[in-house]
């Protein structure tokens, strides 16, 4: 039996958040998976509207066969972290932030989401009980926390792991997300 062939088998929605975490999970995607990278929002909505045309239409493309694999069970340990941590983020999420997030995700360019995956895979690493409290901060993080219904310690925890200038990034990137997502 394929990969393929289990895939046929999965909720939609299943495999919409494979794809999505998948993709987050790539290490060092622009260079290794430059196709992908720059076209991933066709992609994905091509992905989104019919899967099985997404497969037989990309089934000679070697990039995007790569890529399938990796939704797959039997791969490295170190991507299989990674993208399970990206899909208890996601999971986390309500349907209609789920979809907001991932639209506007996609449609960063990739130096930005690359940030976002840094504070995903964060996020979910500290988004447990832990016995403090950190103060309110401003600058967008707190209506970002708002909006996708996040705990306020495992969001602060992962935005104070980026160093002060991806901190600086991350607080934009997060005030444009909160003025789109004003608008929907």
């Amino acid at each position: 039996m394929t990969f393929q062939f289990h895939f046929y088998e999965f909720p939609d929605e299943t495999k919409i958040i494979l794809f999505i975490s998948s993709f987050m999970a790539l290490f060092n995607r622009k260079k290794i998976f430059p196709y992908l990278t720059k076209n991933v929002l066709i992609l994905f909505e091509l992905f989104s509207k019919s899967w099985k045309n997404f497969f037989s239409e990309f089934k000679n493309k070697w990039e995007i066969k790569r890529f399938i694999s990796f939704m797959g069970k039997d791969i490295h340990p170190f991507f299989l972290a990674r993208r399970t941590l990206a899909e208890s983020f996601i999971n986390n999420l309500s349907p209609k932030n789920r979809s907001k997030f991932i639209n506007f995700y996609l449609s960063l360019p990739e130096k930005d989401r690359e940030i976002i995956d840094i504070f995903v895979r964060n996020y979910v690493r500290y988004n447990r009980k832990w016995e403090f409290d950190i103060p309110l901060i401003s600058n967008g993080l707190n209506n970002f926390i708002e909006t996708y219904k996040l705990p306020k310690i495992p969001s602060y925890l992962s935005f104070f792991s980026f160093d002060k200038k991806e901190r600086k990034k991350f607080q934009k990137i997060i005030i444009r997300m909160n003025k789109i997502s004003n608008f929907c």
